[in-house]
């Protein structure tokens, strides 16, 4: 019969430890996965961006005329 000693708290602890880990890392991603703006944001951004761009340009161009 093999010798079969049960844990002791350290090791217990130790192991909850290892495991819990893991979750903390998982949530972290989480989070800043939560934090990434979105296509319709990414989107919006973009066009204005552009639009305010050309505006700009326009009005320098007609400024300088």
């Amino acid at each position: 019969m093999p010798d079969e000693r049960p844990f002791t708290l350290c090791q217990v602890d130790r192991a909850r430890d290892d495991f819990a880990a893991p979750q903390d890392d998982l949530d972290f991603i989480k989070v800043q996965l939560a934090r990434l703006p979105t296509r319709k944001e990414v989107w919006r951004a973009a066009m204005l961006g552009m639009i305010g761009g050309a505006c700009i340009v326009q009005g320098l161009a007609f400024l300088f005329r």
